[in-house]
């Protein structure tokens, strides 16, 4: 994996020794053999978020959320697989991929057996669905 930095050129991430503190949304970083380089913020945000590995989801795996305007409703997005980064969270890769923007967070995820996680083990959509509104 690689780090793009302000002058062009990628850096191995293996060469990182520390970053520096955000300033103008510019970081310092601290490579090995005392080199420093320039690095916008939001690159070190999107190395973090990287996949270093991925692995497939159950079938009927999906990502769920309640329908605010309809009562007792809810959708879903089918889950393919899973994204380690290298910050460790796992994310869900759907079919439009792991940077689904219908999916701004994980509300919750429905197993192939019909139980959502979120917070716990519900058995149902509907036990979820009703503990969610009494919170």
């Amino acid at each position: 994996m690689f780090l793009l930095a302000q002058d062009g050129y990628c850096y191995p991430i293996s060469q990182i020794v520390r970053f520096g503190l955000p300033k103008d949304h510019v970081v310092l970083v601290e490579l090995t053999g005392d080199r420093l380089i320039r690095v916008d913020d939001f690159r070190i945000d999107e190395m973090y978020r990287r996949p270093v590995t991925a692995f497939a989801a159950q079938p009927e795996t999906y990502v769920v959320d309640e329908m605010p305007d309809e009562p007792g409703g809810f959708y879903k997005t089918a889950i393919v697989g899973w994204s380690v980064s290298i910050d460790g969270s796992i994310r869900p890769i759907t079919p439009r991929g792991i940077g689904d923007d219908d999916i701004e967070y994980i509300a919750a995820v429905m197993t192939p057996d019909g139980k959502v996680c979120q917070g716990g083990l519900f058995d149902t959509i509907e036990r979820w669905l009703e503990i969610k509104k009494s919170a």
